[in-house]
This record gives C-alpha cells, sequence and structure tokens, in this order.
C-alpha cells in the first residue's frame, strides 16, 4: 500500500497501477509547476522527491470530478481544475474518464461515480486535495 500511495519514482507510480504523470518543475516547497501556465498544491509532499527529474503522480481515482461552476467549500485549499470530458465510459461500478485541461500535454484520466456520468463533450470541474499530488523522480538514479 505505502508503495501504491507513495511511490517514489515515476517508473514505480505506473508499474503499480494507473496513474496520471505530469512534468514540470518544483519552483518552491509545496508548489508544483507545469511550465505551460498550471500549478499543483502538494501537501506534506513538499517537492522533496523533485531531485533527479521532475514528476508528480495523481491517482485518477483521487482526482473528484463535478460539473462545470460547482462551487466547492474550502476551494482555497484544493488544486481546482476546470477541463473538457473527452472519453467517458460507463464500467458499471464506476466511470473511467479523459479530461483535457488547459496547461497539460496529455488529458488526465480520472475515475468517478456512474451515478453521475459525463459523457463526451462535457465541460467539468476537477477538484484535487494536495496530499493527493506525489512527487515522484524520473528514475531511481
Amino acid at each position: 500500500m505505502e508503495i501504491y500511495d507513495k511511490p517514489r519514482t515515476r517508473f514505480v507510480a505506473e508499474f503499480v497501477g494507473v496513474t496520471n504523470s505530469i512534468e514540470g518543475t518544483s519552483p518552491e516547497p509545496g508548489l508544483f509547476d507545469s511550465g505551460k501556465g498550471l500549478k499543483f498544491k502538494m501537501g506534506d509532499n513538499d517537492g522533496a522527491g523533485m531531485e533527479g527529474g521532475h514528476f508528480i503522480s495523481i491517482r485518477p481515482h483521487r482526482i473528484g470530478i463535478h460539473p462545470e461552476g460547482t462551487q466547492i467549500d474550502g476551494g482555497d485549499g484544493l488544486n481546482i481544475l476546470d477541463g473538457e470530458v473527452t472519453r467517458g465510459h460507463f464500467l458499471g461500478s464506476s466511470a473511467d474518464y479523459l479530461v483535457r485541461v488547459p496547461g497539460l500535454d496529455a488529458p488526465l484520466r480520472v475515475e468517478g461515480d456512474p451515478a453521475r456520468f459525463f459523457p463526451a463533450g462535457s465541460k467539468v470541474r476537477l477538484v484535487i486535495k494536495p496530499d493527493n499530488v506525489i512527487p515522484v523522480r524520473a528514475s531511481e538514479g
């Protein structure tokens, strides 16, 4: 469980389960910058894992998905991203999405509640707790 929740390298994060790997830099403790106008707050993961490569790992089920414009209580402490669903699959016990977010090269993979399904083309708001933004090294080197 520790390896899954707190991988140290990008390889381990991707090998042990599905994740969103995002490249960028950590200009200051607790902050990650994609380099394309998108910044992520990190919780107690202060960016110490950034040496030797600059990536973060965010698991799809750790991203909340809501209708566009949803007001988020306590939003000042969260990562709130607006995007568009490019693919949505109903899987019975969950829904699997790809969501295009400005400032990212690749869409984010998001797992959501199937009771509230968002078809392709839906505008959505994504919410990520800082503790779910995990800094990882590019490799063991």
